[in-house]
């Protein structure tokens, strides 16, 4: 960690196993409010670190088995400024296990009582940590069948009995998912981590039927994930960067009446970098006098296309963003310091940001405080 602010709540292994979650994304959905925070940052989720560093995002730590933590601490939001971060969320630190492995194999299905319905899903995953070392792979497939208006015994209009037959209340779906991480040093004093996702997921609805054959809508998306992390020490700076880029492509048809269709399709993308950079500037006698300072950019694009009964719809839109964090902290007391002990341990810390965004303009944040 870079801060010497103390943890809100520490959970220890046993406190995690408690919850009865498998792994990250589980035990912080689980948790709820008491890692949330009531500023208003990203509706409140938290700030996640692993092993007191930042990652690329979410998806990095969320599969990590919950047997694998050796401690879970929780931060107030003023620890997100030395973090490059706004001090709107709180921070969460993962504390994995210098060594610990796991191979994980999962069958699982499920039916209605009152049948017509079912799913099932298979699973295998492999995590592995070796001191600076992290592996992690691991597959999904799941497939939910339909379920039918007829099958609940929905009332239909008088005129169309069997409409039921042909009306979806579940549709019918397939999922497949792959992800992967490796995590390891390359050179003295630096470390590195990429991970990525795919998945696929395809559905079918029934939305009823004209004179001649079933309306279907067929919606399927393709995601994709790829982020990547590096940690690094210069003298006394400690240095990380981090990368991350999503896509997201959707492709609906929808059948219409009189043999037409509608197809829309819609592609979004992400991408982010990160520079954070925290170290001492100058010693007083309370102590160092720290140093955070982040550089960021990031861009988001959107593009969608509809056609149907000969009318073409479309949309075209893109976002650009930088911005630059700066964060200092200067120790004025210390109880360790001669004629001191009065005072006790105080502290102040001033903040700013200028953020620009492009069709908009410049943003200005600016904090200051004492401890």
């Amino acid at each position: 960690m870079v801060s010497d602010i103390r943890p809100e709540r520490t959970f220890s292994p046993l406190d995690i196993q408690a919850y009865g979650v498998s792994n990250v994304g589980e035990f912080l959905q689980a948790l709820g409010p008491q890692v949330s925070s009531s500023r208003g940052g990203e509706n409140g989720r938290p700030i996640t670190l692993l092993n007191g560093r930042r990652v690329s995002g979410f998806a990095e730590i969320a599969q990590i088995p919950i047997e694998a933590i050796e401690t879970m601490e929780v931060f107030p939001e003023e620890l997100a400024l030395k973090y490059g971060y706004r001090p709107d969320q709180k921070v969460v630190n993962i504390i994995t296990f210098e060594r610990f492995r796991s191979q994980i194999g999962e069958l699982a299905g499920s039916v209605a009582t009152e049948g017509g319905y079912g799913s099932g899903r298979i699973q295998g995953s492999y995590f592995a940590i070796r001191g600076n070392t992290r592996l992690d792979a691991g597959a999904e497939y799941s497939r939910t069948s339909p379920l039918l208006e007829s099958e609940r015994d929905l009332v239909q209009p008088a005129a169309n009995r069997d409409a039921g037959n042909f009306r979806t209340l579940v549709p019918e779906t397939e999922r497949l998912t792959v992800n992967g991480l490796v995590s390891a040093a390359l050179i003295d004093n630096v470390s590195s981590t990429f991970n990525g996702r795919f998945e696929l997921e395809s559905s079918r609805s029934l939305l009823g039927r004209d004179e001649n054959s079933p309306l279907e809508r067929d919606t399927h998306t393709r995601a994709a994930h790829l982020g990547t992390t590096f940690h690094g020490e210069a003298s006394t700076w400690l240095w990380t960067a981090t990368g991350s880029y999503d896509h997201l492509h959707t492709r609906i048809v929808t059948d219409l009446e009189e043999a037409t269709l509608n197809r829309a399709t819609s592609d979004s993308a992400y991408a982010n970098a990160n520079i954070l950079i925290t170290g001492s500037l100058l010693k007083l006698a309370a102590g160092a006098v720290a140093a955070t300072i982040r550089g960021s950019v990031e861009r988001r694009d959107f593009s969608s296309v509809s056609r149907g009964r000969g009318i073409d719809q479309r949309a075209d839109l893109s976002r650009d963003s930088g911005a630059v964090q700066a964060n200092f902290y200067a120790p004025i007391a210390s109880r360790r310091a001669k004629g001191a002990a009065t005072l006790g341990a105080l502290s102040v810390n001033a903040n700013v940001e200028l953020e620009r965004l492009s069709d908009f303009g410049t943003l200005t944040a600016f904090g200051y405080g004492a401890n």
